[in-house]
């Protein structure tokens, strides 16, 4: 990384954080309980759409001694790059997060990224919405019936 970061020694508490700077919007996803994983997702900050840019999780549980992570990085087409994290607690709740792509990977430059300062969200990892639709004068399907596919 290129400055260092002077970290509590303590990883972030379990649980999913959020955060922006001008360029990216972070995602950050804290797993305690399976052997320490960090992951994220990574979109363009300010777009109305969160266009999405690339994943990364960490490899391995162990952080080195400043709590520096060796990530590896995933984008939509298929491509990885490896790279390196750091994270460290912040006053009020919140943790900065350095993050290094080796090589360039849809749309984030190699090199460091900005710091992204995250707060913590909540004890889940993923915000899910359900939705459900019916439709009016149909009749409701009968689940008793076993389906009548297509014969051979």
């Amino acid at each position: 990384m290129a400055e260092p970061i002077i970290a509590s020694g303590e990883p972030p508490r379990a649980g999913r954080y959020e955060g922006a700077n001008n360029d990216q919007f972070l995602d950050l996803r804290v797993d305690g309980q399976n052997q320490g994983i960090i992951s994220g997702d990574v979109f363009v900050a300010d777009s109305d759409s969160q266009d999405y840019l690339a994943s990364f999780r960490t490899v391995g549980a162990a952080a080195h001694d400043d709590e520096t992570y060796d990530i590896m990085w995933f984008s939509s087409d298929g491509r990885t790059a490896a790279g390196g994290m750091a994270v460290a607690p912040d006053r009020g709740g919140t943790v900065i997060v350095r993050l290094r792509l080796d090589r360039q990977l849809n749309g984030l430059s190699a090199g460091d990224l900005a710091p992204i300062t995250v707060g913590r969200r909540s004890d889940e990892f993923r915000d899910l919405k359900v939705e459900r639709e019916t439709e009016r004068d149909d009749a409701p399907m009968d689940v008793k019936r076993p389906f009548q596919g297509v014969s051979r």
